[in-house]
């Protein structure tokens, strides 16, 4: 008989159970460890012109002046006058945006909770919601048309397309695809400066595919033709014609469903952030921090955790009352990228 085996089959086994002691039935040993999604934090705080109407109204108001023109006047000739003309633009709140976790006081009373990890998934995906509701608004800034009142002063939106090779094959493919997307922001930068908008804060804001792209062009990162503008290995981009490039997962992933809304969608503002597959293709947005978006706040994002007595629970509540807008779409310019092999 082998070492170790003189005791088979007759070996006491704590923990297993059943007649042959074959069942595991080992404590679980809970060491505090909770892994749930990646956490997301928002950055069009800092990409939007903020308002609140918290306590006040639910509803602010811009208005928008049209502009006069330099008239000639010679010796006996009458002086004409000009009518200066004027729109506004009322931006409305309307959606309440909540995440509502009950939890039953009984398994709680009778497990570990997870309350805080809830709290901390709940943030994150308002903040993700938060981006994603800017990036939309700024993708359909491409349709704008200014309103007859203003249209010597507001311009159309800016909308540039570029088609690329979906099946790379070698480094030519992806040259060939940065270079388009270079030239198309270019474009985009162009038209601005032709509009006299001021570019001093200005940022482009691509999807992880596109910025993956730029980082593969053969002079934005070289060392023959600028100076710390990034590097490949490090897979970092900072400008594109002038402007800084932010990379960002916000970016909406599927259009809306037939039958279906955006949660900030509503009757009100025409279903405004659904998304559509055109929309999708807004992978490149160059835009203005100070003039592009305005974001109304009713109230800013909250928790509130509370008992609820009478259904014997307690009750996890997250929400926050905004919506956003384009302040001067004809500052947003929206590249539509197209991947196909089809020539």
């Amino acid at each position: 008989m082998a070492q170790g085996d003189i005791y088979v089959p007759n070996n006491a086994r704590p923990h297993w159970g059943g007649a042959l002691s074959d069942q595991d039935q080992h404590l679980e040993l809970y060491t505090g460890i909770v892994d749930s999604e990646f956490l997301y934090t928002q950055i069009f705080t800092a990409f939007s012109a903020q308002r609140s109407t918290e306590s006040r109204t639910n509803t602010i108001r811009l208005d928008r002046l049209n502009k006069s023109k330099v008239l000639g006047r010679k010796s006996g000739e009458a002086i004409e006058s000009q009518r200066v003309t004027s729109d506004k633009l009322n931006i409305i709140v309307e959606v309440l945006l909540y995440i509502r976790n009950p939890i039953d006081d009984i398994d709680a009373w009778t497990a570990p909770d997870f309350v805080v990890e809830m709290g901390r998934n709940n943030g994150s995906e308002f903040a993700l919601t938060f981006d994603e509701a800017h990036i939309i608004t700024l993708q359909k800034a491409r349709d704008f048309v200014p309103p007859a009142a203003v249209a010597d002063t507001f311009h159309e939106g800016i909308e540039v397309g570029v088609t690329l090779k979906q099946t790379i094959t070698s480094v030519a493919d992806q040259e060939a695809n940065a270079s388009a997307l270079v030239v198309a922001h270019g474009k985009v930068v162009e038209t601005l400066i032709k509009r006299r908008v001021p570019l001093m804060d200005m940022v482009t804001i691509v999807t992880p595919e596109v910025f993956t792209e730029l980082v593969n062009h053969p002079k934005l990162i070289n060392k023959d033709y600028v100076a710390d503008n990034g590097d490949f290995a490090g897979r970092r981009v900072v400008k594109v014609n002038g402007i800084d490039i932010v990379e960002s997962t916000a970016f909406p992933q599927a259009a809306t469903g037939v039958g279906e809304h955006h949660p900030l969608s509503t009757t009100g503002n025409n279903n405004a952030f659904d998304v559509t597959a055109e929309d999708l293709k807004g992978e490149m947005i160059v835009f203005s921090k100070a003039l592009s978006l305005v974001t109304v706040n009713a109230k800013e994002f909250h928790s509130d955790f509370w008992e609820d007595k009478h259904n014997k629970a307690h009750v996890l509540d997250c929400m926050a009352m905004y919506t956003v807008d384009t302040r001067r779409p004809d500052t947003v310019g929206v590249v539509l990228v197209t991947r196909t092999d089809t020539p």
